[in-house]
């Protein structure tokens, strides 16, 4: 039971999540949701203005305040913003109150220029320092002419791996720098650490009971997905354990945000033990 059920929490778990009905996740029991940005229903252009809202009613004390990623701020549930530059930004939501400023949800959003409207979104998930088939995909990705909205790290088996993965993500990119070609230049902001450890079959047997894995890795692959439109869905492709993405479905099942139409993943490798 426990194998069946970690290859369920891989990519077969991936698919199955993504065949279930809107009907069948909102009458789910663990649900919970929480203050979010609603996800985008279509692609932002620079110079062109664009209405984020807030997802569902909102019944919390306190003050919406968003931060755009490009020094701009807004108030309310929803708020009209325009992107004057095309590039890739962090949009955060917080709830204010007399006590505390507490961030509640975030999106990583591509703004486009004519150019770059439909160009394929990716978000890459790796062990990098396993072997040497990582360090090639990171530098042919970062080389080509995907989108890549951020990397994230993970463990391949042991939880000292992560932050030696971590480590070597930076490392080719100094290497890939230093090679005075052009490339797709990745902020360190946009660089994740991930799990440090596989996820734990949960006793009742039941898939959606497992516990996820909250890493700034696993909330970035929500971000991305937040971030994404319908027409244009984010494409993750990990490459070894898929820890953080079966955390990130796991977390947004609670959410009740639906993944379905907005993310793909491409696995590339990895063994089932590991996860």
């Amino acid at each position: 039971m426990n194998k069946i059920l970690k290859i369920f929490l891989t990519v077969i778990g991936i698919f199955i999540l993504f065949g279930l009905n809107n009907r069948e996740i909102s009458q789910h029991p663990y649900i919970s949701k929480n203050l979010t940005i609603k996800p985008l229903d279509k692609e932002i252009l620079a110079q062109q203005p664009f209405l984020f809202k807030v997802q569902d009613d909102f019944s919390k004390d306190g003050t919406v305040k968003w931060d755009f990623g490009d020094k701009m701020t807004g108030t309310g549930l929803s708020v009209e913003h325009t992107y004057s530059t095309p590039g890739v930004y962090t949009i955060s939501l917080y709830l204010e109150s007399k006590e505390k400023k507490e961030l509640q949800s975030s999106a990583i959003i591509r703004v486009h220029s004519n150019k770059t409207i439909g160009l394929p979104q990716v978000f890459l998930d790796t062990d990098a320092r396993c072997e040497a088939d990582d360090q090639h995909f990171i530098a042919y990705t970062l080389y080509s002419e995907l989108d890549v909205l951020g990397i994230n790290s993970v463990h391949n088996g042991d939880p000292y791996s992560e932050s030696i993965n971590y480590g070597e993500i930076y490392n080719i990119m100094k290497l890939i720098s230093l090679a005075g070609k052009p490339w797709n230049s990745m902020p360190v902001e946009r660089v994740f650490h991930g799990a440090t450890e596989q996820l734990t079959p949960p006793s009742s047997g039941v898939w959606w009971d497992t516990k996820p894995i909250i890493t700034d890795g696993s909330q970035a692959i929500l971000a991305a997905a937040r971030g994404a439109s319908p027409d244009n869905p984010l494409i993750v492709l990990p490459v070894g354990p898929c820890t953080n993405i079966a955390s990130a479905i796991l977390q947004a099942r609670k959410e009740g945000f639906e993944l379905r139409d907005r993310m793909r993943i491409i696995w590339l490798g990895g063994l089932e033990k590991d996860y």
